[in-house]
């Protein structure tokens, strides 16, 4: 009789431990469906950098922002990382994209470049804004009220890009060009206060310059600096 109470007890622990098991397998089956997905394999090499360092990274996300002004802002960072003929031993190249909107019909995108060439004989630095965006303006000069500001609503191109050639170990010379268009504007005056002056390219302006820039730049890795001089 204990013989076979035993024995009764001992299919119970089997049953329970194939039951187990079933279950260890099937949740393991639906762990790996999900990180066999794209989402998964995504976020992971986000998370644990799991790419070659030699192979460009394109990296996406969302982004939010609100103010007075435009209201909620909605928009998207997008990322490409690499390095010059997929060498690690040449810096860190960036090129990153900006483009956002609002609710209150305000838009815009902006570009920003660090490219390092092949042993880093080149680098080409630079912005490039589009947008149509409000600026807030309080008068000309020192001595402003800093309160009931107009607003400044127009389209705006700002280009800055520089073309550097290494003079020497981390440092680099060579011609820049700067442009600035504001277009469309429209000049909101304060609903209490005082009103502002209008002032001088307030029906829009454009800029056009040419110089040398100059810079010393020590970054192997732009995005992770542990120590960081530019000019």
């Amino acid at each position: 009789m204990i013989f076979r109470k035993d024995k009764v007890q001992a299919v119970k622990i089997i049953t329970l431990i194939f039951l187990i098991f079933g279950i260890g397998i099937q949740e393991a089956n639906a762990q790996k469906k999900f990180r066999d997905t794209k989402i998964w394999r995504y976020a992971n090499s986000i998370i644990n950098d799991t790419s070659e360092s030699h192979k460009a990274t394109f990296i996406v996300y969302p982004t939010f922002a609100s103010s007075p002004e435009t209201g909620l802002q909605i928009g998207a960072s997008l990322l490409r990382l690499f390095y010059a003929k997929k060498d690690p031993r040449n810096r860190l190249s960036e090129l990153q994209a900006f483009p956002f909107f609002t609710i209150k019909g305000q838009y815009g995108i902006i570009f920003e470049n660090a490219i390092y060439g092949n042993e880093d004989n080149w680098f080409f630095l630079g912005e490039t804004k589009i947008q149509r965006f409000p600026l807030s303006y309080y008068g000309i000069g020192p001595v402003t009220s800093g309160k009931d500001p107009a607003y400044v609503d127009a389209f705006q191109l700002l280009l800055k890009q520089r073309v550097l050639r290494k003079i020497h170990k981390n440092f680099f010379f060579g011609p820049e060009v700067d442009y600035q268009l504001l277009s469309n504007v429209t000049f909101k005056q304060p609903a209490d206060g005082n009103l502002h002056e209008i002032p001088l390219g307030a029906d829009g302006t454009q800029n056009l310059g040419f110089g040398l820039g100059f810079v010393y730049d020590s970054r192997h890795n732009v995005l992770n600096v542990r120590k960081r001089t530019v000019w």
